[in-house]
């Protein structure tokens, strides 16, 4: 899988967590952030972390979580911007959101 699909993945992971997020393709980045603080936010890439796996990293040079941990992924992007922001109510998505983009 590549850098794209991995952060797909994780991208989402954190919207089912009722945080929003946008993916850039070139590079690849996941913007993630809370629609209570558009402003405030983390940018997540992936690269060969120190067991020579593909990992995901934060903004801050801080490696979250191997690309296979989606959870820990998770809860380390949730961590990061829990001290600055609050934490994202979730949301119920239906077919319909998830179509609509709503």
């Amino acid at each position: 899988m590549n850098a794209v699909g991995r952060l797909d993945r994780l991208g989402a992971a954190l919207a089912a967590a009722g945080w929003s997020v946008r993916l850039r393709y070139r590079p690849p980045i996941l913007h993630v952030y809370s629609q209570d603080a558009p402003h405030a936010g983390e940018s997540v890439t992936v690269r060969t972390g120190p067991d020579g796996r593909a990992w995901f990293w934060s903004s801050t040079g801080r490696g979250l979580a191997p690309c296979s941990d989606i959870r820990g992924a998770r809860a380390g992007v949730a961590a990061l911007l829990g001290a600055v922001v609050p934490a994202p109510r979730r949301r119920r998505l239906s077919v319909r959101s998830v179509i609509l983009g709503r």
